[in-house]
């Protein structure tokens, strides 16, 4: 019998949103088919957006939070032992005019780069995040939808290729009033027009706020949730205040304000392209970043993932 030596190597996410900073770090071992294990995953309410959908700048106290909170990634990083990280920044980053600033301050005192991403990046990593499909909705047509609080992040899939698309709505940016109804119709009319011949699709959810709502309505993770069930959970906490809704569902105060505008987010993108069904495998760009460091490191090209 021939014995196989499998290698284990760490590899580490930063991921610096909106509404959240994170950092995932990945156990990977590598034989034929590389298994992702999940070691350690941190989430800091550090609100980037509110200053930068605001005032179009990260404010000083923002900034040094953005600073202490990779500061103890960095930390994290050293006791894990991790062998190679890669740190990715989203919609408040881009429309900061001083993020580029924080960013140089931050490697050149913590020595950790940070890469400002693209909408279409970031919507494209997230259809890389290692979703595992189940069996009965695989041959279904499906459209990838991740939520963050600065933009939201689409993937449709016909018959012949992938169309991706970010567009500026997020769960900060609403709760700030800052989105314009012509941004609403600009992302209903590219839904419509990339949805016409497609049947029975099926939306594949991601982002910390529709995972929060799997947990809620108690669906196995591997099971579609109907739209009438999401549409009855966003109607029974539409008008709660944000107490009430930390009451009646256990949710942290950042937790609990962006869950409604998110819900309403997932809603419409089910709406507009008809879909009856959305599946929430609980993924989300750091896992795509993972991947993402694990081709690179054994010169692959990305892979469909389903």
């Amino acid at each position: 019998m021939t014995s196989l030596k499998m290698k284990i190597n760490k590899y580490a996410a930063i991921d610096i949103g909106s509404n959240a900073i994170r950092l995932l770090i990945m156990t990977v071992i590598e034989k034929e088919q590389p298994l992702f294990i999940k070691d350690t995953y941190i989430r800091l309410p550090v609100r980037l957006g509110e200053d930068a959908f605001l005032n179009g700048k990260i404010s000083e106290e923002n900034a040094q939070n953005l600073f202490d909170a990779i500061h103890s990634f960095k930390l994290a990083l050293k006791v894990n032992k991790v062998s190679t990280y890669k740190a990715f920044a989203t919609s408040a980053m881009r429309s900061a005019k001083n993020g580029a600033a924080i960013l140089n301050w931050i490697k050149n005192d913590l020595d950790i780069k940070i890469e400002v991403i693209t909408g279409q990046k970031e919507a494209e990593m997230i259809k890389l995040s290692g979703v595992k499909i189940p069996e009965g909705i695989r041959n279904e047509q499906r459209i990838f939808v991740d939520v963050g609080g600065g933009s939201t992040e689409i993937n449709i899939e016909n018959t012949r290729d992938v169309v991706s698309r970010s567009f500026n709505i997020g769960t900060i940016r609403l709760l700030n009033n800052s989105v314009k109804q012509e941004t609403w119709d600009e992302m209903r009319n590219w839904i419509e027009r990339h949805t016409t011949n497609i049947t029975k699709p099926i939306i594949v959810g991601s982002g910390g706020n529709i995972n929060k709502v799997l947990k809620i309505l108690q669906v196995p993770r591997y099971m579609p949730i109907h739209f009438d069930r999401i549409w009855g959970f966003y109607d029974s906490i539409k008008n709660m205040s944000i107490i009430e809704r930390m009451q009646a569902h256990r949710l942290k105060l950042d937790r609990a304000d962006v869950i409604e505008p998110a819900t309403r987010i997932f809603i419409n993108v089910m709406t507009w392209s008809g879909a009856e069904n959305i599946y929430i495998p609980k993924i989300g760009l750091s896992d795509g970043i993972i991947r993402e460091i694990y081709a690179e490191a054994h010169n692959e090209n990305n892979q469909d993932i389903s």
